[in-house]
């Protein structure tokens, strides 16, 4: 059948149509990298030059909040608490970053950024920090943030009744003397220190925030059970030592974040974790071991990401307990002797692949004294200073370390005995579980030896310095006092130019140096494992931040 002339003439048209929207159909305009929480947006790319050639993009600038894939993070140990009082480690934090926010957060490039807070400034007696907060901003059950929430989260840590043994409490308030808050309006508060300290705005962006009502209205044990917070995500399910599930809050004042489940499970045994990178059940592992690295560098779909981080490995002498080798490690000659006697070097050039140096002192580049260098590896010198000590044939005593908190942890120690033992010295090392390795650090009920690692924000050298702020704080472990460090310490509090306040910092890492509460290990590198599917990088803090973290499409 023959069709219609005028319906040739419309098929003609139609042609003419579709080959002129395909030629002038315009570019899709630049996207907005998304914003830090609290933050300005980033920058976008610049437009290329005219005449230039723009190739599309692979895959969308912004990722999709749709996505329903669970991010899931192997993690080497279960949380203890989330009581924010009571978070004492890095696994405890990085799970809690998630659900609590903080007046003010250390972006990945180490600068201080908004979070609660817009803005924050000394007033003129030198010691009280005033905070301008948001006024947006609810915790899941729908209380609303403001200045009396500062303060209430400010008296509940100080509060003597609790005891509090946590990282806020024991090593926050503690480092830089917070003696109270004042609210100056809803969204004003003040918070009081004892004396000047310029790094207090960085301290105190790592107090989590939680709500009046609901911390007043349940006891302890639930809290530390049941976390009420106002971050991008709930806690959903927890199944001790199987898995911790997290789920985003689509009512966050914030920008969302592009994963919608977070999934932790605890894998104690490194090579398990490995094994469930390496099968797609699990998308980053944390603390892998370096001679896992060759397996994963030759596998497909995943890559190791070790980074260089400044948590400081250190054996340290208790200088209050009362077994053996306690009276021994109380002398200073004794604790130069046993830094002296310890081969650092070639054990993480045997455990670590080369990475990882010795180190003699407690603060972190950029802010270490060049000055304080490692303890040179000198048996000879070691047995002559343990023998003047009176102990010509060095001592008995116990080296109590964790068993898979740190990397290489109960190896570290073991190689420490072995070189120990080659100027005399008996040393049973005694590995425990971290739940109970824990308590007994928390209580400092710890033998003559034991090994740790405490982290760094890289703030400044107090920040570092400050886990030995007074023989009181709960994280000076060692209950090491000093007398010209308390009077260094006093003198800081009220030194406000800063070249002065670097001389005292400077004085401050070469006292601990020369007098050795530790014995110096190393700034441990963080090996992590990812999978190719997700885009997301390591910090040298530590923190384990998946709030922008999405997957590749």
């Amino acid at each position: 059948m023959m069709k219609h002339p005028l319906y040739k003439v419309l098929l003609a048209l139609l042609a003419m149509v579709m080959l002129i929207t395909a030629c002038t159909t315009p570019a899709p305009a630049p996207t907005q990298a998304p914003a830090e929480p609290g933050g300005q947006p980033a920058a976008t790319q610049p437009p290329a030059e005219p005449g230039g050639e723009v190739e599309p993009p692979a895959e969308p600038a912004e990722p999709s909040i749709n996505d329903t894939r669970p991010l899931v993070v192997a993690m080497p140990n279960d949380v203890t608490t989330f009581e924010p009082n009571q978070l004492s480690t890095r696994t405890d934090s990085n799970i809690a970053e998630h659900i609590f926010d903080r007046l003010l957060y250390m972006d990945a490039n180490q600068q201080l950024q908004p979070m609660l807070a817009t803005s924050w400034e000394l007033l003129e007696d030198n010691k009280t920090w005033q905070f301008k907060l948001r006024d947006d901003v609810y915790f899941w059950d729908g209380e609303h943030f403001n200045a009396e929430t500062v303060k209430f989260v400010i008296e509940r840590g100080l509060d003597p009744q609790y005891n509090w043994t946590g990282n806020t409490p024991g090593y926050i308030f503690n480092s830089i003397g917070v003696v109270g808050a004042e609210v100056v309006d809803e969204y004003t508060v003040n918070i009081i220190l004892s004396g000047f300290q310029p790094d207090a705005p960085g301290y105190l962006g790592e107090v989590f925030m939680h709500p009046i009502k609901y911390y007043q209205e349940n006891d302890l044990e639930y809290v530390a059970q049941n976390p009420m917070g106002c971050g991008p995500y709930k806690l959903v399910k927890w199944v001790k030592d199987d898995q911790l599930v997290l789920e985003r809050w689509d009512d966050y004042w914030g920008e969302l974040p592009p994963i919608k489940t977070i999934i932790f499970r605890p894998i104690p045994e490194a090579s398990t974790a490995v094994a469930e990178l390496l099968a797609g059940n699990v998308h980053v592992v944390s603390k892998v071991p370096p001679d896992q690295s060759p397996t994963i560098d030759a596998a497909d779909g995943v890559h190791m990401a070790p980074v260089k981080g400044g948590r400081r490995i250190y054996i340290g002498f208790q200088q209050t307990c009362n077994g053996d080798g306690c009276e021994a490690v109380r002398d200073v000659r004794v604790r130069q002797a046993l830094n002296m006697a310890v081969d650092v070097q070639t054990i993480l050039d045997g455990l670590f692949y080369g990475q990882g140096e010795r180190e003699g002192g407690m603060v972190n580049p950029p802010h270490k004294n060049p000055e304080v260098k490692a303890y040179p590896y000198d048996p000879e010198r070691a047995k002559e200073l343990l023998a003047e000590a009176g102990y010509p044939d060095c001592f008995s005593t116990t080296l109590a370390t964790p068993n898979g908190r740190y990397s290489k942890d109960k190896e570290i120690a073991m190689a420490v005995a072995a070189d120990l033992a080659k100027i005399g010295c008996n040393i049973e090392v005694v590995p425990y579980e971290w739940t109970t390795y824990q308590t007994m650090i928390r209580s400092k009920e710890l033998p003559a030896l034991y090994l740790l690692g405490t982290g760094s924000s890289f703030l400044s050298a107090w920040y570092d310095l400050s886990d030995l702020v007074s023989v009181e704080a709960s994280t000076n472990y060692v209950n090491w006092q000093n007398d010209e460090w308390d009077e260094l310490v006093a003198q800081l509090a009220e030194t406000y130019d800063p070249e002065e306040r670097k001389v005292i910092t400077d004085r401050l890492q070469m006292i601990v140096h020369e007098d050795a509460p530790w014995l110096f290990i190393y700034m441990q590198v963080d090996w992590y494992a990812v999978s190719d599917l997700v885009d997301w990088t390591p910090r040298p803090d530590e923190i384990m931040d998946f709030r922008h973290t999405s997957f590749i499409n």
